[in-house]
């Protein structure tokens, strides 16, 4: 309710800001881009249960509306592998080398997810929006840290809800970032 509310408020008072959500899942909690990969794929509009080329095309289409034509192919590549849109490795050596090599990987990824934001952050203000963050993924964490620190000037930010306990699962979330973090007190019976 409480995200609905200032999402609802954000955009009356800021028609023009893109808001992507994504909302953790007990389920889930801990599958690496569990959280991540929802936001992109409601962002680009892939369903779940679509065959995998049409999720493909769906990120195709979502990247090529932000990104330079040079870097869309790699970033809709790794982004694949975030919003559960794979490709083929066999065709792409830039992804079979960076599943071989998990550093690798994470630096393809954060690149991949930093040019798709600042992309989308050229057009319009961006609010990512994240439920139940206690149980989102560790990875999906390190990779909004990590844009977070990279596009530090870029009209962007995340709006986290989590209970209490993210700090145990997230110890010194996005410690070295600008946070603004605001605790609520228990609800009165009334």
């Amino acid at each position: 309710r409480l995200a609905h509310e200032v999402v609802s408020a954000i955009q009356r008072e800021h028609p023009g800001v893109v808001v992507w959500a994504a909302r953790a899942d007990s389920l889930r909690a801990g599958s690496p881009f569990s959280l991540l990969g929802q936001a992109l794929r409601v962002a680009a509009g892939i369903r779940q249960n679509e065959p995998a080329i049409r999720r493909r095309a769906h990120l195709q289409s979502f990247v090529s509306a932000h990104v330079a034509p040079s870097a869309r192919a790699r970033v809709t590549t790794f982004l694949g592998e975030i919003a559960g849109a794979p490709f083929d490795a066999a065709t792409i050596p830039e992804l079979r080398a960076a599943r071989s090599d998990p550093a690798l990987m994470t630096e393809q990824l954060r690149a991949a997810f930093c040019e798709l934001l600042a992309g989308v952050c050229s057009g319009s203000p961006l609010v990512l929006v994240l439920e139940d963050l206690h149980w989102g993924d560790l990875p999906s964490v390190r990779i909004l840290d990590g844009a977070l620190g990279d596009l530090e000037r870029a009209p962007w930010m995340i709006l986290a809800f989590g209970r209490p306990d993210v700090h145990e699962v997230f110890p010194r979330l996005w410690f070295e970032r600008t946070l603004q973090e605001v605790r609520l007190k228990p609800l009165a019976r009334k």
